[in-house]
């Protein structure tokens, strides 16, 4: 962020920094047409594409309806060039966190404090906004020793789908800062949502009464944990029962526990800071047992000997009457419908058997997300579940490879693959979730020793057979990767991922009849997978059959629309020149949830847009969105030659010759394969680098990337045209290379 290097920004004077964090950066300024003072948060570049303009505006707007005497106001959200800022009202004060850290509350400070902030919370949830980072932190005290809300909404505002659960460990207090005040649910993937609020509420109030945090550890996974598997201890008798006890509810793990809205938190600490009574509680349903109450009076009262002292035979006899009576009252209720017991609840065991079942056929649509729902349901009643907290990781790993690639969401299965582990470090599905970090984190060896260590404890490990094979290939080991994958085939003959996983790599050889050998017995085994019908196509085209490839297309979205279809149908309608048809395919995708996150949906939109009169701008706009999404890529595996590739390809398209360059070479560094070696020869065509866009041709080639793919390039016209590339396809057939 250069916020504190720059001076002016549209109609605001840029002051001092007041503070800097994971969305951007905090300045004073002054507000050269209203001359008044105000706070500007000018978010990260890489938050504030054009893109998504439209969507913080509308968000904006809801965080400007919050009028309250407790909430910072919001006045503007504005973009200049490609920087995007919100302007709010600039308050003198120093926030909570520092306040508490010269000591405790007087406690009817604290109680007339929290009552304000519970007004405030419950009018901004009556607005449908939702706080997502509620902690000492966000909440500034003015000079009148009032608080003020701050930072409202604002994850939602800089990254759509990430509403701060643990994306904010770049924050001032650091990563625990936000952990200690998050509901365990979040840790899970839940969203945040009101409930989550009033859980982190909960978390605040404790602090302010108690004069420590409610669940304080010396590490995050330690947190976590107490978050998870605890609850903290009760507050001093000092403090009303009244508020003791809604401090607890509020804290509660089960959602459902914690109070249903905000007014009743407000409610009971206005109360206890006049020291009157609490509101009584919401009413709870109870049995209808007073008719039977009555039922069994009138039947003691007709049987002989009950409720009167007789001998011990009489006693016997009415005992067994009283008994029978008893029976038959209970049955009468329970025929009646009154006693219905629910069936028994499945076992743990079973739960997550059908949720490793969902992981296992992750192809099938809406897999994924009954796996994450079902580990999370386990988790509901057993927290501490170590195969349940391993099994959500592996199911939010997979949600963020092949659906939404959202940092928030790896953060998350980073957190319960951790978690999972320090739970049980002899639980290979543990390991495997951790070799998933690993992976993910771009550490490579650690990452081959967790899937390894899940191999030694359990044998033939399906999961971290995948893994490791995985590492393998993303590092470039492709004959281990291949081996890896065959001797899991041996075991788990009919897991259709082994097949999907061998097809790309052959597909990455140029080896396409091989690779749609895979993919069809990948189809075979999944029917229902869209996924194998557009990788079935992909070997298709490349094989020079675009007509069958689109009508593989066609097959697939009769099963479901999924994005990579729509995908693959505007690389063919791209490939055969009908450029507006493909932009309308990218566009398509574009709105789809997850896929507007993915690089490739916006560089496809972008070489679409290239070539279709009068969209040069909206081009320059996608390749830019698409730069956007490889830079977080690229912060995790910065040496990827398909990233750094594509990286470059955009940027030469963008005419940034020298960020294209450096790419270009991390790119070609190691033994690039042909299809990095044919987008680096595009990119040097276009960058007007002609030589070595020949020569990284030609390797292509020699590799077996696709002659048709090179035909049918719109931005190597030219060079087809070069006398030296003529020459060198006459060499070509002279010499019967294929």
């Amino acid at each position: 962020m250069l916020a504190h290097k720059i001076s002016k920004i549209s109609k605001y004077e840029i002051g001092p920094v007041i503070g800097s964090g994971s969305y951007g950066t905090v300045v004073q300024a002054t507000d050269r047409v209203l001359n008044r003072t105000v706070a500007l948060k000018i978010l990260r570049p890489g938050d504030s594409s054009a893109g998504d303009l439209k969507r913080h505006l509308r968000e904006a707007r809801a965080l400007a309806r919050l009028q309250h005497p407790n909430i910072v106001a919001i006045f503007d959200l504005e973009q200049d060039g490609d920087q995007t800022f919100l302007a709010m009202e600039h308050i003198e004060g120093e926030t909570l966190a520092l306040r508490l850290a010269r000591g405790p509350l007087a406690l009817d400070v604290a109680l007339d404090m929290a009552a304000q902030l519970a007004d405030a919370l419950a009018a901004a949830h009556g607005q449908g906004v939702v706080h997502a980072d509620l902690k000492p932190g966000n909440v500034i005290l003015d000079r009148a020793d009032r608080p003020r809300l701050v930072d409202f909404g604002l994850a939602r505002l800089s990254a759509p789908s990430a509403q701060d659960t643990l994306a904010a460990a770049t924050e001032a207090e650091g990563l625990r800062g936000t952990v200690a005040y998050m509901a365990p649910e979040l840790f899970m993937g839940a969203a945040p949502d009101t409930r989550t609020d009033i859980f982190a509420f909960g978390a605040l109030v404790f602090e302010m009464l108690g004069g420590r945090r409610a669940f304080d550890a010396p590490s995050d996974g330690a947190v976590m944990q107490r978050i998870l598997n605890g609850r903290p201890e009760r507050l001093s008798a000092a403090v009303p029962p009244a508020v003791c006890d809604l401090v607890e509810r509020m804290l509660a793990a089960d959602p459902a526990a914690r109070p249903p809205a905000m007014d009743q938190v407000r409610d009971t600490l206005r109360a206890a800071g006049r020291g009157a009574a609490a509101p009584p509680p919401a009413a709870r349903w109870r049995w209808p047992t007073a008719p039977v109450h009555r039922l069994l009076r009138r039947l003691v009262a007709a049987a002989p000997g009950l409720g009167q002292p007789r001998a011990r035979r009489r006693l016997w006899a009415a005992g067994g009457l009283a008994g029978l009576l008893l029976a038959a009252v209970l049955g009468l209720v329970a025929a009646q419908g009154g006693l219905n017991r629910p069936p028994a609840p499945p076992s743990l065991q079973s739960m997550i058997a059908a949720a490793m079942d969902r992981l296992y056929h992750s192809e099938d649509k809406g897999a994924i997300d009954a796996a994450v729902s079902g580990f999370q349901q386990v988790l509901a009643r057993d927290s501490s579940n170590a195969a349940a907290t391993a099994g959500l990781s592996l199911a939010l790993f997979r949600r963020y490879s092949d659906q939404q690639p959202d940092p928030v969401i790896l953060q998350q299965a980073d957190a319960a693959a951790r978690l999972a582990l320090s739970l049980d470090d002899q639980l290979a599905l543990a390991h495997v979730a951790v070799g998933w970090s690993e992976y993910h984190a771009n550490i490579k060896d650690e990452s081959i020793r967790q899937f390894q260590k899940a191999l030694i404890l359990e044998e033939g490990s399906v999961f971290a057979i995948e893994g490791l094979s995985s590492i393998y290939k993303a590092n470039g080991l492709l004959g281990s990767a291949i081996e890896t994958l065959r001797n899991g085939l041996e075991k788990h003959p009919d897991y259709s991922e082994f097949y999907f996983k061998l097809g790309a790599i052959y597909f990455s050889q140029t080896a396409y009849a091989q690779a749609e050998a895979m993919f069809r017995k990948s189809v075979e085994l999944a029917p229902d997978s869209a996924y194998g019908y557009a990788n079935l196509s992909a070997a298709q085209h490349m094989q020079g059959r675009t007509v069958e490839a689109i009508q593989t297309v066609q097959r697939g979205l009769r099963i479901r629309p999924l994005p990579q279809l729509y995908n693959n149908l505007g690389n063919y309608f791209y490939f055969l020149g009908q450029y507006p048809q493909a932009a309308e395919a990218f566009e398509r995708l574009t709105r789809v949830e997850g896929y507007s996150q993915h690089y490739i949906t916006w560089g496809n939109l972008g070489d679409a847009y290239r070539w279709t009169p009068g969209k040069a701008a909206e081009a320059g706009d996608a390749y830019r969105v698409a730069l956007r999404h490889l830079d977080t890529l690229l912060a995790s595996t910065p040496q990827d030659p398909t990233y750094n590739v594509k990286a470059a390809f955009y940027h030469a398209k963008l005419g940034e010759g020298a960020a294209a360059l450096p790419a270009l070479d991390r790119a070609l560094a190691g033994n690039p394969t042909p299809n990095v070696l044919f987008n680096a020869a595009v990119a040097n065509e276009v960058l007007g680098r002609r030589d070595q866009a020949l020569d990284l041709l030609a390797r292509a080639r020699a590799g077996g990337y696709a002659a048709s793919e090179i035909d049918h390039e719109p931005e190597l016209a030219q060079l087809r045209l070069d006398r030296r590339y003529q020459l060198s396809l006459i060499k070509k057939d002279d010499t019967g290379e294929q």
